[in-house]
């Protein structure tokens, strides 16, 4: 299967472009940002921390966790680089695999995390996105009906 030669997206990804060099156009797209650093984020949570003084004693910081690069690697900077106490909140759609389980079960576990899982009817998931591409249409949304509910 074809991929990004930069992010390694594959060919089957919504939408997805390839230029000559084999980098999509998300890559091509991408804007640099500055990067504050992590002594930057520690200042802030800490500053953030002794600014709350009826802030919850068990837990540090809450953290949005889809399972994916991106809310992993920020679990591992806030766990294990700043050795904070994270409470971890995932939603399941319906939509998550087998797989995801284990990989977001795996990644709360080597954090010593605490994860708080909300399930979502099935039924109820589905209205809302069939509600939301009412709403505005997009054909990149289509593999979301194509998409078999693995049942639990």
């Amino acid at each position: 299967m074809e991929r990004c030669t930069n992010c390694i997206l594959p060919a089957n990804y919504p939408g997805i472009k390839f230029d000559d060099k084999g980098v999509c156009q998300y890559c091509n797209e991408h804007k640099e940002t500055e990067y504050i650093g992590l002594e930057a984020l520690v200042a802030d949570i800490e500053a953030f921390n002794r600014g709350k003084k009826d802030r919850n004693k068990e837990y540090d910081c809450l953290l949005g966790f889809s399972g994916g690069r991106d809310s992993t690697y920020m679990l591992y900077i806030l766990s294990k680089k700043l050795g904070l106490n994270v409470l971890v909140y995932s939603v399941d759609n319906g939509y998550v695999t087998e797989s995801a389980y284990r990989n977001i079960d795996n990644a709360v576990k080597n954090a010593n995390a605490t994860l708080v899982l909300e399930e979502i009817p099935v039924k109820k998931s589905l209205k809302h996105i069939l509600n939301s591409w009412m709403h505005r249409p997009v054909i990149t949304m289509v593999e979301t009906f194509c998409t078999p509910v693995l049942a639990k």
